[in-house]
């Protein structure tokens, strides 16, 4: 009797989610490197932004128009409170747009060339998480000038980090508190009033150093995706979430999101997984209009989720 009612909650939940409305965006209609979607913004104006394997677009009155170059491979996009815009490209460095029109290069933003994340703190201070040079954080002085300040792990070799894992910086989320969690491919960092907190395998219930994905809710829980499961951090307490104990199938979760109500939405390379702390779904391109099942991004904009994917955009309207 009781698995048959959760079997219903079930059904229930999934249903309602059907119920959206999904539609599906592509700048060209044939296999493109340009659908190939890394990251989706939006500015003040409500215009959204997409960063691909090929330049960044922006989508405006039914349309898409380029943003600059073509034919450059666009690894992060941001968009601040200020509505500059932030890129970083592979192996062509950070660049930033105050105009929306010019695009300037911001050299001290990285020493790779290659950028994976960029993102705001609750400051509006921006951080920029490098390919394998670890982070850079800009910081306006009392002179009003900029300046960037770097972080990098302490022995990464060794292994014997107090700050962050691994110079190779995947994910950075910001919280309610004004701490900054940062994902590395040796575990989880929590920075909070310049003093740093090193969470891995060895120190903590992290089921895997590889973090690909950071999250927080309204709850002030800290979501943590890694190669081998979910995370959810509240205060103390750690809960792991994998295939052998929830209704998360695939255990490489590579991007994260929280919508308005709570949920959870994670991307992986089978699809979308929703949970709503008891319910389990997965979204895959048999079931729903997912472009590709390999979730790259995912962003929630009013009351809407947008799913970037390898070969298109899929946006869902709760």
């Amino acid at each position: 009797m009781k698995k048959y009612i959760t079997l219903l909650i079930m059904l229930i939940a999934m249903k309602a989610v059907a119920n959206g409305k999904w539609t599906i965006y592509k700048i060209e209609d044939s296999p493109s490197p340009k659908n190939d979607i890394t990251a989706v913004c939006f500015d003040k104006q409500g215009s959204l932004w997409i960063a691909t394997s090929y330049g960044i677009y922006k989508y405006s009155d039914g349309k898409w128009s380029a943003q600059g170059p073509e034919n450059i491979y666009v690894h992060s996009l941001f968009i601040d409170n200020n509505d500059t815009k932030w890129a970083g490209l592979y192996g062509g460095g950070v660049f930033r747009n105050t105009d929306g029109v010019h695009w300037k290069n911001i050299p001290e933003a990285t020493k790779s060339q290659s950028v994976n994340i960029i993102t705001a703190d609750q400051n509006g201070s921006i951080w920029v998480g490098d390919w394998n040079e670890g982070i850079f954080n800009l910081i306006r002085t009392a002179d009003e000038k900029d300046q960037w300040i770097s972080y990098r792990a302490d022995n990464e070799k060794t292994g014997d980090n107090k700050k962050i894992g691994n110079n190779s910086i995947l994910s950075i989320a910001p919280d309610s508190k004004n701490r900054i969690w940062i994902g590395s491919y040796r575990g989880v960092s929590m920075f909070e009033n310049n003093k740093w907190t090193f969470f891995n395998k060895q120190n903590s219930k992290l089921p895997d150093n590889d973090i690909y994905s950071l999250a927080t809710d309204k709850k002030e829980n800290i979501w943590v995706g890694t190669g081998n499961g979910l995370v959810r951090i509240s205060g103390t307490e750690w809960t792991v979430y994998n295939n052998e104990n929830s209704g998360l199938s695939c255990d490489l979760v590579l991007s994260l999101a929280t919508d308005v109500k709570g949920n959870i939405w994670a991307g992986t390379n089978k699809g979308i997984f929703f949970f709503d702390g008891k319910n389990w779904i997965n979204y895959t391109v048999d079931n729903c209009a997912l472009t590709n099942n390999r979730i790259q991004t995912i962003t929630v904009h009013n009351n809407k989720i947008y799913f970037g994917t390898s070969s298109g955009l899929s946006v869902y309207e709760q």
